[in-house]
């Protein structure tokens, strides 16, 4: 998942503490409304350090009703694909469901490899589920997943 929308107009030291604008807001508790109806909590919960980031899941995860583990993770702020895709391969074998929420370009392409190439639009707030046919996350990699849910925050105003 891509974070909801940010303010650019808010008083911020630097990117990294830019927070979520009342779009932002409401648009990160809508797709926890909506994604309750249809999906139960995730077991973890991957989430860069960035105080938008931070929001969004806060945001979502209530609206939700969603009690799940949570790692904030500096180095999902600017991370590189190759960086997400190793947090996603030494992941513990217990875990079923996974969500990590960060940044545009990064979450995109992510999304985008999972699947085999395919462009995959992530505007922000955008919720994205990708299943993995294998039991075993160090399986994940490029090609390895089919998208089951592309779900754009705006779909639902």
């Amino acid at each position: 998942m891509r974070h909801a929308k940010s303010d650019w107009d808010a008083d911020y030291s630097g990117d990294f503490n830019r927070p979520l604008n009342n779009r932002g807001k409401s648009s990160a508790t809508k797709m926890g409304t909506h994604l309750v109806d249809f999906m139960s909590a995730p077991d973890l919960v991957l989430c860069s350090s960035s105080l938008r980031t931070r929001q969004t899941y806060t945001l979502l995860s209530a609206a939700a009703n969603w009690e799940s583990d949570i790692e904030f993770d500096d180095e999902l702020y600017l991370s590189t694909p190759m960086y997400v895709f190793e947090q996603l391969q030494n992941l513990d074998q217990a875990l079923n469901k996974v969500l990590v929420i960060g940044h545009q370009p990064t979450t995109g392409i992510i999304a985008s490899s999972l699947i085999g190439g395919k462009l995959v639009d992530v505007p922000t707030a955008t919720f994205i589920e990708i299943e993995h046919n294998s039991d075993n996350w160090s399986d994940v990699g490029i090609g390895t997943g089919q998208l089951s849910r592309h779900i754009l925050a705006r779909s639902l105003d």
